[in-house]
């Protein structure tokens, strides 16, 4: 039969510490629970093997981080090489579906439970890993994550009152809700509390490179500010 690995089996029973709360954000977004609740799988695009790699010696398994061809996906994604991760262990998988994840999650993911607060910004930044994108551009920064409501809502909620500033709630786009931050001040508020200087932070470099990227200007620096003004 196949070779069973070691895993650190109750890794997700209680988060209790920001790596532990930055991966149940991760693999909320982009994780999937087997629908028996006994495996734990994921694929991310090939660059971010390493990242697997860290997931993988977070939660203390021996599997490898295997390389194949994604045979499903959408678009130009089918025969892609993709990095893949899998454990084994129904008590691994109890211990994350204890705080949501679960089968078939994307459209009805419900906010993390017994998260304490001040883990709540290392959940967003690991499921903005996942499922979130970040844009910097001339006039045009943005920091978008999707989801289902309640999440969406949540999230919008936790940044709003740690970056004591009003975001637009969450809108709907066919099944699913989106929250957009636009402009590269609320952004760089977003970025200080996603990104502490913490030891040990667990990120996505590609990411966190993007948001480094946005620069806040002075108002009358803007262009917008100089056209009102007649400049």
């Amino acid at each position: 039969g196949p070779k069973i690995h070691a895993v650190d089996d109750h890794y997700f029973d209680v988060i209790d510490n920001h790596q532990k709360a930055y991966w149940l954000g991760f693999l909320a977004a982009d994780g999937c629970v087997k629908a028996n609740g006994a495996v734990l799988h994921i694929n991310l695009k090939i660059e971010d093997k390493p990242h697997l790699e860290l997931l993988r010696d977070d939660v203390q398994a021996t599997a490898e981080v295997k390389e194949h061809s994604a045979e499903r996906g959408f678009g130009d994604c089918r025969g892609r090489k993709v990095a893949s991760f899998m454990a084994h262990s129904q008590t691994l998988c109890e211990g994350l579906m204890s705080h949501g994840v679960i089968p078939h999650k994307s459209t009805i993911l419900q906010p993390p439970t017994n998260l304490p607060n001040e883990l709540a910004s290392h959940y967003i930044r690991g499921y903005s890993d996942g499922n979130g994108c970040i844009h910097a551009s001339k006039n045009h920064d943005v920091w978008s994550v999707v989801g289902s409501r309640e999440l969406e809502e949540w999230i919008a909620e936790t940044v709003s009152r740690e970056c004591g500033m009003p975001l637009r709630p969450p809108v709907q786009r066919k099944r699913i809700w989106v929250l957009e931050v636009r402009g590269p001040w609320k952004i760089t508020q977003v970025r200080a509390l996603l990104y502490p200087s913490i030891e040990g932070l667990r990120y996505l470099q590609r990411k966190y490179d993007i948001f480094q990227q946005i620069k806040v200007v002075k108002p009358e620096q803007s262009e917008g500010y100089r056209s009102r003004m007649g400049a």
